[in-house]
């Protein structure tokens, strides 16, 4: 979902439709920038916990009545992100620990809240200036969230990703071994309950026209929330067939990157994995440890917090 080109209509040999790419123009068509305010913390509101922008917990004002550049110069300039390109998001999101803090917190560092947090709920009046409200929209996004609605819908996308790479593969595995008959129905329920969730996260996301470099009308997509951009990541895991793994080492959730993948893919393209580097460095000091220190696997394994049958297997 990085770059992409603007696809236009041709007609082939058989005079019938088709879309393509053309290399020589080439731009977004996912076009959403998301402020995020970092650094957040939690902090207590009326007897709610939020989860806020420090910039905005300093505030002591309400700030809803201030002009855009009032909003601007008490916040702070903001880091943007394009939430659809960001290539770790589901990844990232599949491993907050919900009963961590930090983890939290450095989720919302990254990539900002969900951003539903503006100051009215419902859609704004579409006689309203565009311009202007589009600019207070997009200063106010971002600033602060409930914790149990970041709470809430962190858990659900899990759960969703949970159920698509865990239970529905056992179910049909045992299907088709004749296990289990019953489970067909299980295995439609469970599919549709995932596809039902997955179709109501998409209403946040949006077609909408972009401006090319020479003005010309793209179409493109775009959602006013992070939280839109990761069900769109999580609609095309689930399209494309991506399927979560558990990395060897570190026991996060990822996507391989290749068949054979088993560790976290490393940050940059052209360098290993510092997760295959930090698990071949276990291996051979565990190694170094049974055969040069006398250690016995079993002492090792417990040591190190591993399988002993894992262990094992690096002496074979």
């Amino acid at each position: 979902m990085k770059k992409v080109k603007p696809a236009i209509s041709i007609e082939n040999e058989d005079l019938k439709k088709k879309i393509i790419h053309p290399p020589e123009k080439e731009d977004e068509l996912f076009v959403t920038r998301l402020p995020v305010y970092s650094p957040y913390e939690f902090t207590e509101c009326k007897g709610e916990l939020l989860i806020a922008a420090s910039a905005y917990i300093k505030i002591e004002e309400d700030i809803t009545d201030n002009t855009i550049s009032e909003l601007k110069n008490k916040l702070g300039q903001p880091s943007f992100i394009n939430p659809f390109v960001e290539e770790y998001l589901l990844e990232d999101l599949a491993n907050i620990n919900l009963t961590d803090d930090q983890s939290i917190l450095a989720f919302c560092n990254k990539y900002g809240l969900y951003g539903q947090n503006i100051t009215k709920t419902e859609f704004s009046p579409l006689l309203s200036d565009p311009l202007k409200l589009e600019v207070k929209e997009k200063v106010l996004v971002n600033i602060s969230e409930n914790y149990e609605y970041f709470f809430q819908n962190t858990a659900l996308i899990q759960l969703a990703i949970k159920v698509i790479n865990y239970e529905i593969p056992f179910l049909e595995k045992q299907y088709k071994e004749g296990k289990n008959p019953s489970t067909l129905e299980e295995l439609k329920t469970l599919k549709k309950t995932v596809i039902t969730i997955v179709n109501r996260g998409l209403r946040l996301v949006s077609p909408s026209i972009n401006l090319g470099d020479n003005e010309e009308a793209l179409p493109s997509y775009t959602s006013h929330c992070l939280l839109g951009a990761a069900y769109y990541h999580l609609y095309e895991a689930i399209t494309q067939g991506k399927k979560f793994r558990e990395c060897l080492f570190c026991r996060s959730l990822f996507v391989p990157r290749s068949p054979i993948g088993k560790y976290c893919p490393p940050t940059q393209l052209d360098k290993h994995s510092s997760c295959e580097n930090s698990y071949n460095q276990m291996k051979s000091r565990a190694r170094k440890s049974v055969r040069e220190k006398g250690k016995s696997i079993e002492d090792v394994a417990k040591r190190i917090n591993r399988p002993i049958e894992e262990v094992r297997g690096w002496f074979n």
